[in-house]
């Protein structure tokens, strides 16, 4: 499996478990739980960054080749 087909599943889990973890804590009313489905949520967005600025979709090239 290649990198960033690695940051894509984990992606993707990380966006499935942050919401889930966030009603959880609504429900049992933890913040500690709210919390952790917080940082999930900051930890999919910066995913997200690191997949979208990977990639140069102009010349279809990684940064790290253009550098």
């Amino acid at each position: 499996m290649s990198e960033q087909k690695g940051l894509k599943v984990s992606t993707a889990g990380i966006l499935v478990i942050g919401p889930v973890g966030i009603v959880i804590a609504e429900l049992s009313r933890s913040r500690a739980i709210m919390l952790d489905g917080v940082f999930k949520l900051v930890y999919f967005i910066a995913g997200l960054f690191t997949l979208i600025f990977t990639i140069d979709r102009r010349w279809g090239a990684s940064v790290e080749s253009l550098a």
